[in-house]
């Protein structure tokens, strides 16, 4: 996830946050540019935008305010909470873009790792307000999930990873070959780094029985064919059951 930082012209002083109990997401209620909220808060009389991240229908996320300032978001508990918004109406338009929800999912993703204990709220649960809208996807995007399904983002995970180190050929095979693919995209979707084992696996049949406990394959019968036939596909199974958990 890309945040595009941003130089703001500040009316007066910024004061830190000593407390984040809440992550609020709002919506913007129209469209606009990032500037134009800066300077209709600034018009407001506060100190400028007083969301922390905007994020755009193009799902391009915006800074803000820093992250761990005091904002200007949901009136009685700015002191405690970091804000969110979203451009668009939600209470008239029916579905937010597939490509901006995304990015709210994995800002959301990231915020939950900067503050594990935060719980995620509406800006209507603390305002007599319909923000962020009826129509507004607050559970897909509370729960920070987002699944990977482009050969290229799934190619560039298991590749960051080091699951996969031939990106080159991968980036072939997962358009060329469904099966390659439908692994890969399971692998990079259910699974966490994590140590690599003390006793390795490496017959085909561990590796297929491991997957299978995993819930990454189902048809064992042809996953033992596969790997058997394709070492490649091996290799990603090898690589996959041993250096993840």
């Amino acid at each position: 996830m890309k945040i595009t930082e941003k130089s703001y012209k500040w009316k007066g002083s910024l004061q830190k946050r000593a407390k984040t109990n809440y992550i609020v997401l709002h919506h913007m209620a129209g469209s606009g540019s990032v500037d134009d909220i800066h300077r209709i808060h600034l018009g407001n009389g506060w100190t400028g935008i007083g969301y922390h991240f905007y994020v755009r229908k193009d799902g391009t996320v915006f800074r803000g305010r820093p992250i761990d300032a005091v904002g200007a978001h949901t009136s009685g508990y700015n002191s405690q909470a970091l804000g969110i918004c979203f451009e668009g109406n939600y209470e008239t338009e029916k579905a937010m873009p597939e490509v901006q929800k995304k990015a709210g999912q994995e800002l959301v993703s990231y915020l939950k790792g900067v503050y594990p204990n935060a719980k995620i709220k509406k800006h209507r649960d603390f305002n007599a307000t319909a923000c962020p809208g009826k129509n507004f996807p607050f559970e897909d995007i509370a729960s920070g999930k987002t699944e990977l399904t482009e050969s290229s983002e799934i190619v560039a995970e298991l590749g960051g990873r080091g699951i996969m180190t031939n990106v080159a050929l991968w980036n072939v095979k997962c358009v060329s070959d469904a099966n390659a693919y439908a692994l890969a995209k399971a692998i990079a979707n259910k699974t966490k780094n994590a140590p690599e084992r003390k006793e390795k696996l490496e017959s085909v049949n561990d590796i297929v029985w491991e997957l299978a406990h995993r819930g990454i394959i189902t048809d064992k019968a042809l996953w033992l064919k596969l790997l058997e036939k394709d070492k490649d596909l091996y290799w990603l199974g090898y690589k996959c059951v041993n250096m993840t958990k």
